[in-house]
C-alpha cells in the first residue's frame, strides 16, 4: 500500500457525515469511529448479541455518537424534560425510526456494502 493510499483512506473517514431523511424529517449523521464503537459493544453483554433488547439499545448509543443534527444539549434536553441523549432519543424516534437511524449510522461507519466497494477502490 502506497503512503497516498494510506492517506486517502484515513482521509475518507475524518469527515464522514451524511443527511439523511426518515419520514419527511432530516437528519445529519456523521460516521462513529472505532473508539467509540468499542465503548458502546463493551457496554452491552456479549452472551445475548442476538437479543432485540440489546439491539436497540446499542443502536440508540450509536445514535448518540452519530447524530449531529438536530443538536440535542442543553435545553432540547430540558425541553424534553430528559437528562441524556439516550433518554431524549427514546422520547423522540419510534422503534422502528431507532433501527433506521441507527443503521444509517453503521452503514456510514462502514458496516455496510458501500462502503466495503469505497475501501476496495481507494486500495486500487
Amino acid at each position: 500500500m502506497t503512503n497516498a493510499t494510506l492517506q486517502k483512506l484515513l482521509d475518507r473517514k475524518k469527515n464522514l457525515h451524511k443527511t439523511i431523511t426518515i419520514n419527511g424529517d432530516e437528519y445529519e449523521i456523521k460516521a462513529v469511529q472505532m473508539d467509540e464503537f468499542e465503548s458502546i459493544i463493551s457496554q452491552f453483554d456479549h452472551k445475548s448479541a442476538g437479543n432485540t433488547g440489546n439491539e436497540i439499545k446499542i443502536m440508540i448509543a450509536l445514535i448518540s455518537e452519530g447524530l449531529v443534527k438536530p443538536e440535542i444539549t442543553g435545553a432540547a434536553l430540558d425541553e424534553l424534560g430528559v437528562s441524556s441523549r439516550e433518554a431524549a432519543i427514546k422520547s423522540i424516534f419510534l422503534p422502528g425510526e431507532i433501527m433506521q437511524l441507527g443503521n444509517e449510522v453503521k452503514n456510514l461507519s462502514g458496516f455496510g456494502a458501500a462502503s466495503a466497494e469505497e475501501v476496495a477502490e481507494a486500495k486500487n
